[in-house]
């Protein structure tokens, strides 16, 4: 399947959830599960971005040709009783559930000596304990339906990286890779697949803000990427689209980080002449 969605229905029949689905890498996710057949449930707080998502999987041609719809409904990650209603309700719709990307993540860029326990707390929240409790009821199903599925979270090239003034951040994000190794070894043998997509910079609506308040430290962050640009959401959602699929059959347990080589620890010396480096 290339970046548009084009190709064989991957995912014909299945039933995926998505968390974070009104907008960014969430929003494109559902597109593409949805042009590869899914039946795509989506949550969000914000109703009126599922409800133009909506509209715009409705009128596309690829997603009535594979026979994909997608449905959006409310949801709070930080309320177990509403994940509880997310995956549950899910499950009484459509009478199984096949995949799970979650696909919430935010965090306050405050200075490590600054940080006070409310924003450590909600960070961690967000973050990490969404991801677990999601997971949970969602593999709950998966295994008592006898016939597994696929739980692919985001993370982010932070969890491996040291950011000062995104330490929170970074240690929630790392948590979530950690995670994902425990879950795919504990749920194997139950046939639920776990996986992490740690994307980079990607051209986002806040990648778009953050252009627009502080165009300096943007710009020179794609001048430090090894590829020269930064990432389409699109591309990072065929890669999450691609896990879901039972051409990852074999694949469990795993962190892929896409960020066009932000992350890559010798990235540094590509700067260098070749006569100042040394094996």
């Amino acid at each position: 399947m290339d970046a548009t969605g084009r190709g064989a229905a991957e995912l014909a029949g299945k039933v995926v959830l998505v968390t974070g689905a009104g907008r960014g890498l969430g929003r494109e996710i559902v597109r593409l599960a949805a042009r590869s057949g899914a039946t795509v449930v989506g949550g969000s707080r914000t109703m009126s971005d599922l409800s133009t998502l909506e509209a715009d999987i409705a009128l596309d041609p690829d997603v009535t040709a594979r026979g994909g719809r997608f449905v959006g409904v409310s949801l709070d990650v930080m309320d177990l009783a509403s994940l509880d209603a997310f995956v549950s309700g899910a499950q009484e719709r459509f009478g199984h559930l096949d995949g799970l990307v979650n696909c919430t993540g935010a965090g306050v860029s405050v200075p490590s000596l600054e940080l006070d326990d409310a924003q450590f707390r909600y960070t961690f929240d967000f973050n990490t304990r969404s991801m677990f409790f999601c997971s949970q009821r969602a593999a709950r199903v998966m295994v008592a339906q006898e016939t597994g599925g696929a739980i692919v979270n985001i993370g982010s090239n932070f969890a491996t990286a040291g950011v000062g003034i995104r330490s929170a951040y970074s240690a929630a994000k790392a948590a979530v890779e950690s995670l994902t190794r425990s879950f795919a070894v504990e749920w194997a043998a139950q046939g639920v697949r776990v996986n992490t997509v740690s994307p980079g910079t990607m051209n986002t609506p806040g990648y778009r803000r953050a252009l627009a308040n502080a165009p300096a430290m943007v710009e020179s962050l794609v001048a430090l990427t090894p590829s020269g640009r930064i990432a389409e959401p699109e591309e990072v959602a065929a890669l999450v689209v691609f896990l879901l699929g039972e051409q990852c059959a074999a694949m469990t347990g795993q962190v892929i980080t896409v960020d066009g080589g932000q992350n890559v620890p010798l990235a540094a010396l590509t700067s260098c002449a070749p006569s100042a480096v040394s094996a």
